[in-house]
């Protein structure tokens, strides 16, 4: 089974439209609700309920006012923990999307996951090269497979030379090979 029994989720101080993200991002629209923030805190709030009431371990982190981060609840975009212990840092598009990588967001990972190995992909920033996390792979666990799509925050680069991220066995050329052969 591909479910996992803890997350983390970061609950929203100032959740907003996100104007360094909404330029290529096409599942994002503007809303006109006076009362957004409010309406994502209420809903964050029910959603963690439910997924206690269903016995899902669930760690919550208060995002901060400043910086302010309006996507933060997204975090599985800017990193992602394994069953092998990984805990992966990743590239990301937007410049406000980075300063989501807060001391006490990764202070609360580091105590309630404990990786035992660090896979910091970030550097790849500063060649302007992305790859966001579970918002831009996805990851079969079973069949040891990544599924990507290309796109300005998906580089196929990062995947060919960090290929065996998390896949346990695999190697960097069978995953590439694979993700060749898929069209990824």
């Amino acid at each position: 089974m591909q479910t996992a029994r803890k997350i983390l989720m970061v609950r929203p101080t100032k959740f907003a439209y996100n104007e360094q993200t909404a330029k290529n991002n096409y599942f994002q629209g503007r809303l006109a609700l006076s009362n957004l923030n409010e309406k994502a805190i209420e809903e964050f709030d029910n959603f963690v309920d439910i997924l206690r009431n269903n016995k899902i371990d669930v760690v919550v982190v208060q995002d901060s006012i400043e910086p302010h981060t309006p996507d933060s609840i997204f975090p599985n975009n800017w990193f992602s923990t394994h069953s092998t212990g990984e805990l992966v840092l990743y590239p990301m598009y937007a410049e406000n999307r980075r300063q989501e990588r807060k001391q006490n967001v990764l202070d609360t990972i580091y105590f309630h996951f404990t990786p035992n190995k660090i896979i910091d992909l970030t550097e790849w920033e500063k060649k302007n090269l992305f790859l966001e996390g579970t918002g831009s792979i996805i990851f079969d666990h079973i069949n040891k497979i990544a599924y990507a799509c290309r796109s300005e925050r998906t580089d196929e680069t990062i995947l060919e030379e960090e290929g065996n991220l998390t896949l346990d066995e695999r190697t960097e050329s069978q995953l590439s090979k694979q993700a060749k052969n898929n069209g990824i």
